[in-house]
Order: C-alpha cells, then sequence, then structure tokens
C-alpha cells in the first residue's frame, strides 16, 4: 500500500473557514436570541431602569446645588421669567414716556401760540418760564426763609399717576395668571 501524499493545507486558510463557521454560528444563537420574547422584556427593564437611574441623579444633583444655595435650573428659569416680564413693564413705561413727553411738547406749543396770540411773551421771546418762576420762591439769601411767596410741594404728576396706574394695573393682571 503505498501511500497517497496528503495536500499541503494553508493555516491562513484554515484560519479564515473557522472565523467563518463561528461567526455562522454566532450569528445564528444571537438572532434566536434578538427574536425572543424574553429580550424584549429584558431590554425594556433595563431601558426603564437606565431612565430610573438618570432621573434620580438629577433629583440628587438638584438637591445637591440646593442645600449648596447656588442658583440651581429651576431658578435661573424663573429668574429669566421674572426678568422677561421685567423688561416688558419697562418698556410699556418708556412707552407712556415718549406719549406723555410728545403730548407736553404739543401742549407747550399750544401755550405758547395762545400766549403769542394773547400779546403775552413766552419764555423764548424773554417772559418768565418755568426755572424763573422756580427761582423767585427760592431764599435769596439762602437762610432757609421763603422770600414772600411759599411754594407748595407739587405731588405726582397726573400723566405719572396713569402711567403708575397702568403699571399696576398690568402687575396685578399677569399676578392673577
Amino acid at each position: 500500500m503505498t501511500q497517497q501524499p496528503q495536500p499541503i493545507s494553508d493555516p491562513a486558510k484554515q484560519a479564515r473557514e473557522a472565523y467563518a463557521q463561528s461567526e455562522k454560528a454566532a450569528s445564528k444563537t444571537l438572532e434566536n436570541l434578538v427574536s425572543s420574547q424574553s429580550f424584549a422584556e429584558s431590554l425594556a427593564l433595563f431601558t426603564s431602569n437606565a431612565v430610573a437611574l438618570s432621573r434620580m441623579a438629577q433629583i440628587g444633583l438638584d438637591q445637591v446645588v440646593r442645600m449648596t444655595r447656588l442658583a440651581g435650573r429651576t431658578d435661573i428659569t424663573r429668574l429669566g421669567t421674572q426678568l422677561a416680564r421685567t423688561e416688558d413693564k419697562l418698556e410699556h413705561v418708556l412707552q407712556v414716556v415718549e406719549l406723555l413727553e410728545s403730548e407736553l411738547q404739543e401742549t407747550r406749543s399750544e401755550r405758547d401760540q395762545a400766549r403769542e396770540a394773547a400779546g403775552h411773551p413766552t419764555p423764548a421771546q424773554g417772559g418768565r418760564g418755568r426755572s424763573e418762576r422756580a427761582q423767585a420762591t427760592q431764599t435769596p439769601s439762602g437762610n432757609g426763609k421763603p422770600n414772600g411767596r411759599t411754594r407748595v410741594p407739587r405731588t405726582a404728576s397726573p400723566a405719572i399717576e396713569a402711567a403708575e396706574s397702568v403699571v399696576a394695573a398690568k402687575d396685578s393682571a399677569e399676578d392673577s395668571r
């Protein structure tokens, strides 16, 4: 009996074949595992646990921040909301002030036109304006005694009172929300 020579095998080829066989077996096994109901239940349980852990960590960090008395996320959000409300109120007051200034300018021009029509000099023409009237109520010597005329302290102008009432009404409307 003569022996026939065995073919010389390539070790790299054998390794590739072994890898392909093990890959096929692992693929089939993992497909069976993933398609099972128990895997879906395990995945859902793992996901819910991960979400719960994340929530617990967030609550814990919020409590740590609160204990250190630093501004937390909710505090910053609340402050941002209050800042936006304050900016809106300020913008509204600015609009009211601009409106009142324009009305005051119109009133002054109408007054000056009426004075010119009546033949009285306007402050621009050398008549006594507001600053001259104010100086007339001051003391000439600066000793605190009035110079014959007493000046009644002025309360807030009706325009300012109107602006304050508008802002107060807006505040109460926003607070009631």
